[in-house]
């Protein structure tokens, strides 16, 4: 999971960062790992969809991660 989380950081792509981010701590990883994936970006700035295949941007908005939950 490290390893993972590394790679995330070092990705450019904050809307990935932000949706594995939420799905990691979903599933319960290491709070300390899941603290480095937030300090990587402004939740703040822009929300993204969790859903990409879904096109609509309707749903629950998740402040924590700036992401509109659109199941």
């Amino acid at each position: 999971m490290n390893k993972f989380v590394s790679y995330l950081l070092k990705y450019p792509e904050i809307a990935v960062r932000k949706r594995a981010g939420f799905i990691l701590e979903k599933i319960g990883i290491n709070k300390k790992l899941i603290e480095k994936i937030k300090k990587s970006f402004n939740p703040e700035l822009t929300y993204v969809v969790l859903n990409v295949f879904n096109k609509s941007r309707k749903g629950k908005i998740n402040k924590e991660w700036g992401l509109i939950i659109n199941e």
